[in-house]
């Protein structure tokens, strides 16, 4: 895609170049006045948010029945409460949630801009891959039916291209990326077919050529022998407050430590 799509935000944490110890702005015995609620996604992304937190020092119960969705913090008064990553943006914004701010994917932030009125590049990136053992990587894709590019390879006796899906039925479960992705390519015959998810699937019960995706592994997109085209954004992890008014002031601070809890991890390891 065009460059501007790519969006850069500052990583949490850079705003720091002093103090060497850190202390909470609120104190540890306020913990049931002034408690903050975070939203975080669950699947894949859980495992790397977790270890950032404890990277950065957060105390989280290391025996924590796993059914239970309300993590509490220890050192400092926050609830960590695990949702879908789709969901989370319109979680943080609904009035009748407690919910203050979210971490989630930058595509889940991209996507939902169009239909919440959010910034696409709101939020502070979280340095997974400076403080997290093997961070969860991955990347959206345009691709092809195996079936589909070999009719192009045998037909035109070249790699399929983006262009090649002009005309064709793509799937996806970002409707609104797919649209913008399609008008940065002049591809204005392309049909989207929206699904919730499993999109690698749709290939065996529809009549479609495309889809635009996300990558993790890669395995399950080679298992179902898709064609990558074009892997044109990569998926940061994103923690925001979507313009939200409900943040208080205390809500600030607290925000502000983890901030600053984060440049003193960056700054321990070398980094900042």
């Amino acid at each position: 895609m065009n460059p501007e799509n790519k969006f850069v935000r500052e990583p949490i944490g850079q705003q720091f170049n002093e103090n060497e110890s850190y202390k909470p702005s609120v104190p540890f015995f306020k913990f049931q006045e002034t408690t903050m609620n975070i939203v975080i996604p669950k699947g894949e992304q859980f495992n790397g948010v977790m270890q950032f937190f404890n990277e950065i020092g957060l105390e989280i119960p290391e025996n924590r029945n796993p059914r239970d969705f309300k993590i509490p913090v220890r050192n400092i008064p926050l609830i960590l409460i695990p949702f879908r990553a789709g969901d989370i943006p319109k979680i943080v914004l609904d009035n009748r949630s407690s919910a203050k701010a979210g971490i989630t994917g930058s595509d889940v932030i991209w996507e939902s801009s169009y239909d919440l009125g959010t910034d696409r590049n709101e939020g502070e990136t979280l340095p997974l891959d400076e403080l997290v053992e093997d961070p969860p990587k991955s990347s959206l894709y345009l691709g092809a039916t195996q079936e589909y590019a070999d009719i192009i390879i045998d037909k035109f006796e070249r790699d399929i291209e983006p262009t090649d899906l002009n005309g064709k039925t793509i799937v996806t479960i970002y409707p609104n990326i797919t649209k913008e992705y399609l008008k940065s390519k002049n591809m204005d015959r392309s049909q989207i077919y929206t699904i919730s998810g499993q999109d690698e699937a749709a290939q065996y019960v529809f009549n479609l050529e495309g889809i635009l995706g996300i990558k993790s592994t890669g395995k399950t997109i080679e298992a179902n022998r898709i064609v990558i085209i074009d892997e044109f954004f990569e998926v940061a992890t994103i923690l925001a407050t979507f313009g939200t008014d409900k943040l208080t002031t205390r809500d600030m601070q607290l925000l502000n430590d983890l901030r600053e809890m984060t440049w003193l991890a960056l700054k321990k390891r070398g980094m900042v």
